[in-house]
């Protein structure tokens, strides 16, 4: 007597949640990477304006009686430190308050035209920064700009030489603050 085999199609259950396992897994390791590559495209637009305000303070040098616009001060206290450009005319990197810590600096403002961030940089409780510090002491200036993200090492600030100088501090958690200084 013959048996005949009856052939079933499909797949186990056992089979399947391997295959979704998998998928789940590719797809989380591709959401981290489209998550890096959106910062960094919005770091690339913060990147491409430092350059241009660290531009654009350069050329003021000659002009200026070979000096950097400063204010007489010695550089990098806070009372002598200032937005290059801010959209709300009222101060620029904003605290846990979401208060402003820094003047507007008006008459550098006048001096180079120099643009507010656009977009703004906004940390992960919401509070934006509309601008980048400036300092200087007649000799050098240093520029403070927030970058997207908690880095760990000073090339992701981007900007030749620019240093890490805070990293997700509690008024502006998911940032990173750098500093460029003139030489």
């Amino acid at each position: 007597m013959i048996k005949k085999q009856l052939l079933q199609f499909g797949f186990t259950l056992m089979e399947l949640m391997v295959v979704v396992a998998i998928i789940a897994l590719l797809s989380a390791v591709i959401l981290v990477s489209l998550d890096k590559a959106r910062d960094r495209s919005e770091n690339a637009e913060m990147i491409r304006q430092v350059h241009e305000y660290k531009n654009a303070l350069q050329l003021t040098y000659v002009p200026n009686g070979n000096s950097f616009p400063w204010n007489g001060s010695s550089a990098l206290q806070n009372n002598h430190r200032g937005c290059l450009a801010d959209t709300t005319g009222s101060g620029c990197l904003y605290n846990g308050a979401g208060t402003p810590m820094y003047p507007s600096l008006a008459p550098l403002g006048q001096m180079i035209k120099i643009q507010p961030i656009n977009p703004p940089v906004v940390d992960s409780q919401g509070h934006q920064f509309t601008s980048v510090l400036y300092a200087s002491d007649g000799k050098n200036f240093w520029l403070d700009y927030p970058m997207i993200g908690e880095f760990t090492s000073n090339t992701e600030c981007s900007v030749d030489g620019a240093t890490i100088i805070a990293v997700g501090a509690p008024q502006f958690p998911g940032v990173t603050i750098c500093r460029y200084a003139s030489r």
